[in-house]
């Protein structure tokens, strides 16, 4: 059952709030309030509660990311609970928490430094030991009562737990005592458990969608990213005339490579070269893994000077990676042939075959590189 403890202290045996501890047990629900009342049976009073949580549950656990869930949260909060002045925070992967929502009193009223750095410790302290804190009557507590007679009130902390991991704390300010009645902790820790539950299956949903767009192996971008990559840069240049360029990278002898020395080191390889490539490119350029041996750089604002400057930059220090097996290989070192196709320079502007035409051009300038000795950079408009 849902059980409201005796108070306890915090903060190394300092009498610092008094709270309430909440623990789940079957199914089985009961509040029970510091004037040792349960909670209202009413009739009426049962079927808004059921109507809430029903509504809760439509209205946030459908939410797939990030966003819409937060602005449904905030939404319910607001519109169905009717409270106004709240705060929530989400946790990180590095377990660092960050406020993400600020609401009403809460925009402006813990400016106050000691304030805001008590409630810091307090969300740090419930994200430490996911359980949900009431303070009834601040004014009332010796140790925010004598730092800041002004600030009266009530506070509420619930953790939001689901499969015993926490994302985060929603936490909630009322300008008056005992705001909070035990329909409102009910309430509030069911939203809490359901939006630690959307945001898992959100987390979940992100997780999945990024691997859809991203090469396994390398962490890199697939051909699916990159294709849809090079429809963006697309885009940009029929609206403010930007080129761009692309280079096509294949590793020479590659295979060679694998029959003497394996697919383990064989992957190794393919991912010190993409590390060497990315700290060869800017911040704004995007790297993709085409297939097999075979990779694609997207170079945004880029013209043919500034992209065979990169190429060869990248076909210098690929030759001088070493690694088990590399003076074996034909050229006596690794190296790579690299295609550059600049858009929209002697790319058919056919509406159709956009992205085939310069992915093509691309493919078509390492093909001579290939031909023409590997370990060289090859412009499409001088294979024409």
């Amino acid at each position: 059952m849902i059980l409201v403890n005796d108070f306890f202290n915090y903060n190394d045996g300092k009498a610092l709030v008094s709270t309430y501890r909440i623990k789940n047990n079957n199914n089985i629900i009961s509040l029970l309030c510091n004037d040792s009342k349960y909670v209202n049976d009413n009739y009426i009073q049962l079927c808004r509660m059921q109507e809430i949580i029903t509504e809760s549950i439509n209205h946030i656990s459908g939410s797939l990311n990030n966003h819409e869930l937060l602005s449904n949260v905030v939404t319910f909060i607001k519109q169905k609970l009717k409270w106004s002045n709240f705060m929530i925070c989400l946790l990180n992967e590095e377990l660092i928490f960050k406020i993400i929502i600020r609401s009403g009193l809460l925009k402006s009223k813990y400016s106050n430094n000691f304030i805001y750095s008590f409630v810091m410790k307090m969300i740090r302290n419930i994200i430490k030991e996911s359980f949900p804190v009431i303070i009834n009557d601040l004014s009332n507590n010796n140790y925010v009562k004598d730092k800041i007679i002004s600030f009266k009130g009530s506070m509420l902390f619930l953790p939001m737990i689901y499969r015993k991991r926490i994302f985060g704390v929603i936490h909630l300010y009322e300008n008056k005592v005992k705001a909070f009645n035990a329909e409102d902790i009910f309430l509030l820790h069911l939203l809490s458990v359901q939006v630690a539950a959307a945001k898992f299956n959100s987390d979940m949903y992100a997780e999945v969608s990024k691997l859809t767009y991203i090469d396994s192996l390398t962490g890199i971008m697939n051909k699916r990213a990159l294709e849809k990559k090079i429809y963006f840069e697309i885009q940009k240049f029929q609206l403010y005339k930007i080129p761009f360029s692309i280079l096509m990278l294949d590793i020479d002898h590659f295979k060679h490579f694998n029959d003497n020395m394996g697919h383990v080191l064989g992957d190794i390889v393919l991912k010190k070269i993409v590390k060497i490539c990315k700290l060869s490119i800017r911040k704004i350029d995007s790297m993709a893994r085409f297939g097999g041996e075979e990779f694609c750089i997207i170079l945004p604002m880029t013209g043919e000077s500034i992209a065979m400057n990169i190429a060869n930059i990248i076909c210098y220090k690929i030759s001088k990676i070493n690694i088990d097996g590399y003076d074996n290989q034909p050229l006596g070192f690794f190296s790579v042939s690299i295609g550059i196709a600049i858009y929209p320079d002697n790319i058919t502007l056919d509406i159709n075959s956009k992205l085939t035409d310069v992915l093509q051009a691309a493919d078509r300038a390492l093909y001579f590189a290939k031909i023409n000795g590997r370990n060289r950079v090859e412009l499409f408009s001088k294979c024409i």
